[in-house]
């Protein structure tokens, strides 16, 4: 009874902060802990917030590590990684599209979403999310972090992120005929603004630099 006290005090202590965009959640060690006992196990097991970190990467070649998360954090909100869509892992090339057939079916219950991707994976996923119906109800968070010249992708249009709060990225190229950011958009920070920012409606036309 004792082990079990302290492990619900950790998860409990652990969870109080749940920064974006990589909530606590992921960062114990799900692993080492169930290792402790049979009923850790069955806790860590049964705790959804525990399997709310999604990453795709060559880490996470297993579909079946993708599929455990998916359904062990129930319907919680889910931080999503993309690391990239042309690695090779240790267990051979990494099917990039294999993990989003898993993953685009939860959209609606995403909350965060980071592309770390220097090749083509950013555009992949887009491919994947823009088909005019998909929506991101929950998704309040975008964080862009490779360096590349990046177009907003359309899946980011309003209508598709009506709840969207942050958007970091790289750099951002405004046309005329960009479309409008979410009126619910509280922050942006762009690395390098090209275009003209005139009619976009954003909180701050001038971008942040690091």
């Amino acid at each position: 009874m004792a082990s079990v006290c302290i492990l619900d005090d950790f998860l409990h202590d652990k969870h109080g902060d749940t920064t974006l965009p990589l909530c606590v959640a992921h960062r114990i060690r799900k692993p080492e802990l169930a290792a402790v006992c049979h009923r850790w196990r069955d806790i860590i097991v049964n705790t959804p917030l525990l399997w709310t970190f999604i990453e795709l990467s060559p880490d996470w070649t297993i579909m079946s590590l993708l599929k455990a998360h998916v359904e062990r954090s129930q319907e919680c909100p889910l931080v999503i990684v993309c690391h990239g869509a042309r690695w090779t892992s240790r267990d051979g090339p990494y099917d990039y599209n294999a993990s989003l057939d898993i993953m685009v079916p939860t959209v609606h219950r995403w909350r965060s979403l980071t592309l770390a991707d220097h090749y083509d994976g950013n555009r992949i996923l887009a491919d994947r999310l823009h088909d005019g119906r998909t929506v991101f109800p929950l998704l309040t968070h975008v964080f862009i972090t490779c360096y590349d010249k990046w177009y907003r992708p359309d899946f980011l249009h309003p209508d598709y992120v009506p709840a969207l709060k942050h958007l970091e990225a790289p750099i951002t190229h405004f046309t005329p005929m960009h479309p409008p950011f979410s009126p619910a958009l509280e922050e942006i920070t762009i690395r390098e603004l090209h275009g003209s920012t005139h009619g976009c409606s954003i909180p701050n036309p001038d971008p942040t630099h690091h």
